[in-house]
C-alpha cells in the first residue's frame, strides 16, 4: 500500500510539472515581442582588466612625502640626536615642529573641498529622510 501511495504521489506530482510546462508554452513572452530576428545584437567582447592597481596618491604627492621624510633625517642628523635627551618629548616635539608648516598647507588646500562635500552629503541625507517622512504621512 506504501508502493501505491507513492505511485499516486509521484504521478501527481509529474502532472503537475506537465501543467506548469503547458502554461509556460501557452503563454507569449512579452520581453521579445518588441524585436525582430533582423535586428542587430550588441556583442560585448572586449576585455576590461580589472587588475589595473590605481596608486591611493598621486607621484607628485609620493615625492613631497618622500621630501618631508628626507628633511626629517637630514635635521636628525644634523641635530646629533641620541638616546641622551634633555627632554624626553624632544622628538616629539620635533616631528611636531616639522610637520606643522605641511600639515597647515594641506588643511589650507583641501579642508574647504572637504567640508563642502561632507555638508553636501548630509543635507541630500536630510532631504531623502524628510521625502520619506512625507511619503508616510
Amino acid at each position: 500500500m506504501n508502493k501505491e501511495n507513492k505511485k499516486n504521489q509521484d504521478m501527481s506530482i509529474e502532472e503537475i510539472l506537465k501543467s506548469i510546462k503547458g502554461i509556460i508554452n501557452e503563454r507569449k513572452n512579452p520581453i521579445y515581442d518588441n524585436y525582430s530576428a533582423d535586428e542587430d545584437i550588441l556583442e560585448l567582447t572586449d576585455i576590461v582588466n580589472q587588475n589595473e592597481e590605481e596608486n591611493l596618491i598621486s607621484t607628485k604627492s609620493a615625492s613631497e612625502v618622500e621630501e618631508v621624510f628626507r628633511n626629517f633625517t637630514d635635521t636628525i642628523k644634523d641635530k646629533k640626536l641620541n638616546n641622551n635627551f634633555s627632554s624626553k618629548n624632544a622628538l616629539e616635539e620635533l616631528v611636531i615642529g616639522m610637520l606643522k608648516p605641511e600639515l597647515k598647507a594641506w588643511l589650507d588646500k583641501n579642508l574647504p573641498i572637504l567640508v563642502k562635500e561632507l555638508v553636501e552629503i548630509e543635507i541630500k541625507k536630510l532631504v531623502q529622510y524628510s521625502k520619506r517622512n512625507d511619503s508616510n504621512y
